[in-house]
């Protein structure tokens, strides 16, 4: 015996009635976790920048500049006394420069290069002594020694 049109009728109603509960359900759960995420947001969006690229702690140079046989310690850094090796900047690509800490003041942000490291004009050979780097502008930078 052929169904009739409203047994089909009741049929397609009830899957209609299942779909938009399963549909609501669904929406329900998308809403609640972006109602989660939304409130963990700072511990979802974190970056760190390994470079010097965006670094906006600039270390001030004074306007006269440093003098030609600079001495004084001008940062510590673990620990250590760092004195400026020239007066002049050491320019390099702020993509190259490798942040490896912090001063001990926590101010400024102290760098090391990927790059092997030239001797500046009127200073000897390096013979692989370590230097390290402070930010004094976008791509300039005071070498300085311990």
């Amino acid at each position: 015996m052929p169904e009739s049109s409203s047994e089909r009728e009741i049929f397609g109603a009830q899957w209609a009635g299942r779909i938009c509960a399963a549909l609501l359900l669904g929406l329900g759960i998308v809403t609640a976790v972006a109602f989660y995420d939304e409130h963990r947001l700072s511990s979802l969006e974190t970056t760190a920048e390994s470079t010097a690229v965006g670094d906006k702690a600039l270390f001030p140079l004074p306007a006269m500049g440093l003098p030609e046989q600079a001495t004084a310690p001008i940062v510590n850094f673990n620990g250590k006394a760092l004195t400026p090796v020239s007066s002049k900047s050491y320019e390099e690509r702020d993509s190259k420069m490798i942040r490896i800490g912090l001063d001990d003041s926590q101010h400024y942000s102290i760098y090391s290069t990927t790059e092997p490291v030239k001797p500046m004009k009127g200073e000897g050979k390096n013979d692989g002594k370590t230097f390290f780097f402070i930010k004094t502008g976008p791509g300039k930078y005071l070498k300085l020694k311990d």
